[in-house]
């Protein structure tokens, strides 16, 4: 068990380079990415309870005393900022498959990973996890005007369906971990953490080799393309971080608290989204065109404690 943990904790301090490593494999071996995708529940499941396992029981205490602050950065993000990007893009004439996915992106809610990806960054992942919970939880309200913009005329049905889905899973599994670590398991010390973290970053990995079986075609018919479109996603998803981040920063400041993990990880649900949620609920013939931008997006997304770390170390520090 000792050399067990041991390997744990070395995956934990080198959790950015397994995330790489995900990337890479789901590249390289596209069939092995679509023999897990059906595993993608369990992972994100997984995922769930180890990070709400890591959160003391103390800090559930405020969670209620901050609902009105979350409801409102989600809706900021989820509702606010999708339709300014669609009326945005149809004033300037920017129509096609990259305006939709954008729009579509911006509405999403924050993706299942955030708490982990909070944590390996120096954020707070408790408040990335609040953000997740009640993100997914408004989705089918806040995603109706989006889509509807996007695609004039879209039964919002499937979409409430598939966010009740994955509500109902964050349930059992942010639920069952914040049970355990209340009722069982009140104290973990640093080495106990840094295994739950060694975990986590397994389970990521895995996940991000899932998701990127879209990219090798492409790779190889029109580079070029694949460049561009990676671009596209890059800009997307750091621009909102840091710009996220920023913002949060100073509304939180203006309240008379200087919380920078709190605003950070604000910052980072801003910029990281679930797009993939929407795969099943919108149909094929609108999804399928998207699917190129969808697998670049996973690059910056799991990359960002690796490409963002420094950045977000010096925010944290006040610079």
């Amino acid at each position: 068990m000792a050399g067990a943990g041991g390997l744990l904790r070395l995956c934990a301090a080198q959790a950015r380079w397994l995330l790489a490593l995900g990337l890479a494999a789901g590249i390289a071996f596209p069939a092995a990415a679509a023999t897990l995708r059906p595993l993608l529940p369990l992972l994100i499941g997984i995922l769930l309870f180890l990070s709400a396992l890591r959160i003391p029981p103390e800090r559930l205490n405020s969670a209620i005393g901050d609902a009105h602050r979350d409801i409102l950065v989600i809706l900021v993000l989820q509702l606010a900022l999708p339709v300014a990007a669609a009326l945005t893009f149809s004033a300037a004439g920017f129509t096609g498959t990259l305006a939709n996915v954008l729009v579509i992106m911006a509405a999403a809610a924050p993706i299942a990973s955030s708490p982990a990806i909070a944590v390996m960054c120096g954020l707070d992942g408790f408040t990335a996890l609040r953000l997740l919970i009640w993100g997914t939880l408004l989705l089918p309200l806040t995603s109706l005007l989006p889509l509807y913009l996007v695609f004039a005329g879209l039964e919002g049905a499937s979409v409430a369906e598939a966010a009740a889905r994955l509500a109902g899973l964050i349930a059992i599994a942010a639920g069952s971990g914040l049970a355990l670590r209340r009722l069982l398991i009140r104290q973990i010390d640093l080495p106990g953490l840094q295994v739950i973290d060694g975990l986590s970053a397994i389970v990521l990995a895995v996940f991000v080799l899932a998701l990127m079986d879209a990219i090798q075609p492409l790779l190889f018919g029109d580079p070029i393309a694949l460049i561009g479109v990676l671009l596209l996603a890059t800009i997307a998803n750091f621009g909102l971080q840091l710009a996220g981040r920023r913002i949060a920063a100073l509304l939180i400041g203006a309240g008379g608290i200087d919380d920078r993990p709190a605003a950070g990880a604000i910052g980072l649900v801003a910029g990281n989204r679930n797009i993939a949620l929407f795969l099943t609920a919108l149909p094929p013939v609108l999804t399928d065109p998207m699917m190129v931008f969808i697998g670049c997006y996973q690059i910056p997304m799991l990359m960002t404690p690796a490409l963002l770390g420094a950045s977000y170390r010096r925010f944290l520090g006040g610079h």
